[in-house]
């Protein structure tokens, strides 16, 4: 009899999988857990986790937004069934995103991953941009290859891309190698900075020191806004790099204005 019962007990499990797995594959929407796998620099530094702002699109809905309390390592977003889906987290609802990709090969029955990484935020961005212009645009995309491309083109750093022609290029259905050109770099005077180590939102991007005379000469920035903050002095340096000039002003910031709103954080 106990031969018996443990073939039985088998197929029951057997058939709970089945009948689970077909209950996705008849679904119109199928589940992504999406993974922080890397910390913001302002985290590291700080010893403190940081709430996000994840945005994504779905082929039906359009661009949809997640609030992600500070500490969570993981969460879990329902998308409808039909095409990619791109996905970016924001630290602090503005930082520097992380972006992840998930193409339909990647979906499987019982859950698909999603890993978020700096790599891929700057492709990430600007998809979902082209996204919210015109839905339905990015599906054809080989999303991968274009984060990768971005990278190469910009020796690591794939924000230091002509966005806005990219952009139109993904709108037209044109987008080719031809379509990623590097940005010139600018050198920008900082004075009367107060004294620290301002930290950069991205680990693609350095931080750096400022000493006791206030004054600092920088080079490596182009057309885009970078962002440092001082924790010690609730500081943040908001660096704007135009098309051949480069400006900058530093604010104040809630001591806590990274945990703002912040909850207990799922895991």
């Amino acid at each position: 009899m106990r031969p018996v019962k443990k073939f039985i007990q088998l197929i029951t499990i057997l058939l709970f999988l089945g009948f689970c797995i077909s209950c996705e594959f008849f679904s119109n929407t199928h589940k992504i857990t999406v993974i922080f796998s890397e910390k913001s620099p302002w985290e590291t530094a700080q010893g403190k986790n940081v709430w996000y702002l994840l945005r994504w699109n779905d082929p039906e809905l359009g661009i949809c937004e997640k609030y992600i309390p500070a500490g969570t390592e993981k969460t879990v977003i329902e998308v409808s069934k039909g095409g990619m889906t791109v996905l970016a987290a924001y630290p602090a609802g503005n930082g520097t995103p992380l972006g992840a990709f998930v193409t339909i090969e990647d979906v499987v029955p019982g859950g698909t991953k999603a890993k978020l990484s700096y790599s891929d935020g700057a492709a990430a961005e600007i998809l979902l941009k082209a996204e919210s212009f015109f839905p339905g645009v990015i599906h054809g995309v080989n999303a991968g290859k274009l984060s990768c491309t971005m990278a190469e083109t910009s020796d690591g750093d794939s924000w230091r891309v002509q966005k806005n022609e990219l952009f139109w290029a993904i709108l037209q259905r044109t987008l080719g190698i031809d379509s990623i050109k590097i940005l010139p770099l600018l050198p920008v005077s900082l004075y009367a900075v107060p004294e620290g180590f301002w930290i950069s939102d991205t680990p693609l991007r350095p931080g750096f020191r400022v000493h006791s005379t206030g004054t600092i000469e920088l080079s490596g920035f182009y057309q885009g806004t970078f962002k440092y903050l001082l924790p010690s002095e609730n500081l943040m340096l908001v660096i704007i790099g135009q098309e051949s000039e480069v400006y900058w002003y530093i604010t104040s910031v809630f001591p806590d204005f990274l945990r703002i709103m912040d909850t207990e954080g799922s895991k």
